[in-house]
């Protein structure tokens, strides 16, 4: 049995004020070195609270890609990257969308499976700042695949964004009716549904 989410980030966060990190590389050699030397899952869900933790915030730019990208690759998992991508990614496109942005277009079409999850995740929480053209090229290049991961994250990602342009998210899933697997378009149409703007999926 696995310790309380809420006990270890409460516990990562006083380990966290006890140290004092002077140096960007000195913070990030402190996240990886936490995350290589993991012998439970918690240690590593601490480093990725380190990797976001608000005293270093300033240092979370694209010198911290490497290391995020690593996390991302040796974590492959959802629960390790669903935060990766929604969280460390996304501020790093928010905040340095030039130099993350053609990283996020390369990861679209990567053949990591977590690579590309990390590319429909990122913008989840962007809201009307969401790059469409990102989002839907990232959706495009994984619709025809058969991971339960990508139909999911394609579902998800097209389902927040229906909370700001439902019309488009619609228009989109009934152009790639065939093309997209049922559960991308049901959990993309998830809210249209159950508030009976939709009666069913396209």
């Amino acid at each position: 049995m696995g310790v309380n989410a809420q006990n270890v980030r409460q516990a990562a966060k006083r380990t966290f004020l006890e140290w004092t990190w002077e140096t960007q590389s000195e913070w990030l050699e402190a996240i990886i070195r936490v995350w290589r030397h993991a012998t439970y899952r918690e240690e590593r869900y601490a480093a990725i609270q380190l990797a976001e933790f608000k005293p270093y915030g300033h240092w979370l730019d694209p010198n911290a890609l490497p290391v995020i990208e690593e996390m991302i690759v040796s974590g492959s998992w959802w629960d390790f990257v669903d935060v990766l991508a929604t969280r460390q990614m996304g501020t790093l496109l928010q905040n340095h969308r030039n130099s993350i942005r053609p990283v996020i277009l390369r990861w679209a079409v990567a053949d990591d499976v977590w690579k590309r999850s990390t590319a429909l995740l990122v913008q989840l929480k962007s809201k009307p700042s969401t790059d469409v053209g990102l989002l839907l090229y990232a959706v495009d290049a994984s619709k025809k695949e058969d991971n339960f991961f990508l139909r999911k994250g394609i579902g998800w990602a097209l389902r927040e964004y229906s909370k700001t342009d439902p019309q488009m998210v619609l228009d989109y899933v009934s152009a790639n009716s065939t093309e997209l697997s049922t559960l991308s378009k049901r959990e993309a149409l998830k809210i249209l549904l159950n508030s009976g703007k939709l009666d069913q999926i396209p």
